[in-house]
Formats: C-alpha cells, sequence, structure tokens
C-alpha cells in the first residue's frame, strides 16, 4: 500500500499473494499549522502521477491502474482487445461511460483510492502470478527456495527503530551528558562512565542497523572524545581542544542521524534541523540537569548514596564533659587535611573536579559548578565526607590567608 505500492510498480514482474493487496497510494503531507496529516495539492499530486505513469510504461505495467491509485476520483473502465489483450481507460468525474465492450473497474468507483487484492490484480493483468507461499513461488519460477535470501523485520529492527525514535535519541542523549558529567565529577571510572559509553553505543548501533551511520560517523565521535579528554587532562588552556571535541561529537551525531552530508531537498532540510532541535534541546535539558545534580546530589534518593559519608566510630571518640551526644545521627569526623575556609591554589582546572594545593598537601576537589582555571585561588566551603568542595577565592586575601597558613 501507499509508497511500497508505488515501488512495486517499478519492478518487471509482481508477484502476489490472492490475499495480499496494492494501491491505496493518495499522497498526504503533514502540515505543520494543524499538526496532522493531509492530501497534498494537486501541484504536487500531478508530479506523483506522472512519475507514476512513466515507471509504469516503462515496465510494462498499466498507467491506467497507478493514475486510480493517486488520483481517487479517477474512475477505471477496460476492455479485452481482439489479440486477447486487455486494455484500460481512465475517466474524469464529469467524463460520460463509455459503450460496451468497455466495463468499469468497480474497484475504482465510490470516490476512493484504487485498491487491489492479489486475486484481481492477477485478473486485471498487473500482477503476472499469485503464489499462496514461497515453496508455491519457487514452482512457478521453477527455481530452488532455499537458496534464496528471505529478508524479515525482527525483533532487532524493531529495538533499533525504537532507538531511532526522536524522542528516545534526546533521552540517550540528555542521559549520555549527565553520566559523563557525574563521572567527571568524581575521580575513577564508576557508574557514571559505565552509562555514558553504553548510551553512545545504543545510539549508534540503531543508526548503524538504520543505515545512517557508518565507520565514519564513529571515528568522528570517537576523536570528539579524545580531544575533550586531551583538554581536560593534557593541555588545558585557551579550550580549543575542548571546542573542537564538542564540535566533532555535535557533527557525528548528526550525520549518523541521516543518510546525506549537506541537506538538498525541502524534506533533507526538515530532517536536518529536526535533528539540531532533537540535539540542541536535549543538551540545554542536560546543563539544567547537570546543576541541579550539583546543588542536590546529596538530597536525591539512589544519588545521595555516590556521595560517600564515613561513619563515626563512636568508642574511638575521647571522653569528654564538652560532647553531647543529642542526636540520633553521629556527626561524621573533621577531614584530617583540610577544613572549611582553608585557602589553596588550583594545580589543574576544575571542570568541575581537579587537583588543589594546600597548606598540608594536594587534594582532589569539586567547584561548586563554576570552571575555574589553573593556577587560582580557592576557598574549602563545604566538606561532606572525603568530598571536598571549593569556590574561587580572591587573589589578596588568598595571599595573606595563605602565607598565614605557612607561618
Amino acid at each position: 500500500l501507499s509508497g511500497a505500492a508505488l515501488i512495486s510498480f517499478g519492478c518487471d514482474e509482481i508477484i502476489m499473494s490472492p490475499t495480499a493487496r496494492i494501491g491505496d497510494i493518495g499522497v498526504i503531507d503533514l502540515d505543520p499549522n494543524l499538526f496532522a496529516f493531509r492530501f497534498v495539492p494537486a501541484k504536487i499530486q500531478s508530479d506523483v502521477v506522472t512519475f507514476g505513469t512513466i515507471l509504469a510504461e516503462t515496465k510494462g505495467h498499466s498507467p491506467e491502474l497507478i493514475e486510480a491509485m493517486i488520483i481517487k476520483e479517477d474512475r477505471v473502465y477496460s476492455q479485452v482487445d481482439a489479440g486477447g489483450k486487455r486494455e484500460f481507460m481512465t475517466l474524469k468525474p464529469a467524463e460520460p461511460n463509455p459503450e460496451l465492450p468497455w466495463e468499469p473497474v468497480p474497484e475504482s468507483e465510490a470516490d476512493l483510492f484504487m485498491t487491489l487484492s492479489g486475486r484481481r490484480a492477477a485478473e486485471l493483468g498487473l500482477a503476472a502470478l499469485n503464489a499462496d507461499s514461497i515453496e508455491q513461488l519457487g514452482k512457478e519460477l521453477n527455481a530452488n527456495p532455499d537458496a534464496w535470501r528471505t529478508f524479515r523485520h525482527k525483533t532487532v529492527d524493531s529495538v533499533a527503530n525504537f532507538l531511532a525514535h526522536p524522542l528516545i535519541t534526546g533521552l540517550l542523549v540528555v542521559v549520555g551528558l549527565l553520566a559523563l558529567y557525574l563521572e567527571l565529577s568524581a575521580p575513577g571510572i564508576g557508574v557514571g562512565g559505565v552509562i555514558s559509553a553504553l548510551c553512545a553505543v545504543l545510539f549508534f548501533w540503531s543508526r548503524f542497523m538504520g543505515g545512517t551511520a557508518g565507520s565514519l560517523e564513529i571515528i568522528l565521535f570517537l576523536a570528539g572524545v579524545a580531544f575533550i579528554l586531551m583538554e581536560i587532562f593534557v593541555i588545558p588552556g585557551w579550550g580549543i581542544s575542548g571546542i573542537l571535541g564538542l564540535l566533532l561529537l555535535f557533527s557525528s551525531i548528526v550525520m549518523a542521524s541521516q543518510n546525506f552530508v549537506i541537506p538538498h531537498s525541502a524534506a533533507q532540510w526538515n530532517q536536518f534541523l529536526s535533528t539540531i532541535v532533537v540535539i540542541l534541546c536535549a543538551c540545554c535539558i542536560a546543563i539544567m540537569g547537570a546543576a541541579f545534580v550539583t546543588k542536590k546530589i546529596g538530597r536525591i534518593p539512589i544519588f545521595n548514596q555516590m556521595v560517600l559519608v564515613p561513619r563515626l566510630d563512636v568508642d574511638a571518640i575521647p571522653e569528654s564533659k564538652d560532647f553531647v551526644g543529642t542526636s540520633s545521627k553521629p556527626t561524621p569526623p573533621a577531614h584530617p587535611d583540610v577544613s572549611v575556609g582553608d585557602w589553596g591554589t588550583s594545580v589543574s582546572p576544575l571542570r568541575p573536579a581537579g587537583l588543589v594545593k594546600f597548606v598540608k598537601r594536594i587534594l582532589d576537589v569539586v567547584s561548586d559548578g563554576e570552571f575555574i582555571d589553573k593556577g587560582q585561588p580557592v576557598k574549602v566551603i563545604h566538606i561532606r565526607g572525603s568530598i571536598v568542595t571549593v569556590t574561587r577565592a580572591d587573589d589578596e586575601v588568598h595571599g595573606t590567608q595563605f602565607r598565614s597558613n605557612d607561618t
């Protein structure tokens, strides 16, 4: 039906099951104002009719039949000539009915797009023959069906189509970016890195199965990841490597979502712009999610388990009259190396995780969400377990405080 029927007219022979259907090639388009499908204007319909009739004539099929499948107002009449060949004639609504031996084709009446069953298509000569099964088709063609390759829509195809849906694509991008942010916020390779890599694998796998992604898109994606890692750990500075990495990532995702590089037709431009909108919206949501997680990670269920809070050993607390146990939740011990209010100097960029040199030692810290370059003064504003949160500090005050600590 529809586009599949139009494709069938491009085959040398059409072989159908008796209960199959062919037809209903009414051309529709999505109206952006109504957010609903509608029939296209006559200008576009005329072009499709011309394309279909030329295609049918090239392959020896009836152009009248395909025209009636595209224009629902057309009426088709047929007759068998003296040589036994069936002929067809198309009439418009205002034209009178022809005389015998022309007979109407009932499927073209009642202001409907013509749709034929496989048995009826064989009677009208559109289908070369009918076959109920692959085995019967092999007998009709005098061929061995065991040597044929049969393509079927399998479960893996359904999963790939599901993952390629724009909403699912946006969800994969959001989850992947948030997981990557959480991974970079804490040293080591953990759950965030695994989830981010899994999202990337699912995205490119679905595009590879759909035929829109190949080795080029994967190479661009991996190159983008490599440039970003170099920006974070190897050559921090002006951010050229990071910007190039982001552009490579963005380009690989866009190219993997379409089967063209530069859009030319209106349909390609619509697909290209839709892909851009989905990715940009996903990135904006990921940024807002990262800001929310940075402030609320200690209060979010499941995520708060990622924050390590050492348990207080009550037996290790020395007896003191100043200690009053008024809370059922023991207070965690102070950090052994720094306290809230201490000052230090960043020895690597904080994006937001990085290294800061304090008086006693160099520690892994996390900024309060702001990017802090290497060599900047920072101040400890919060300590939760082993996680030390810092913020940018004033140079002059930092210098005074640091000299005081050294002294």
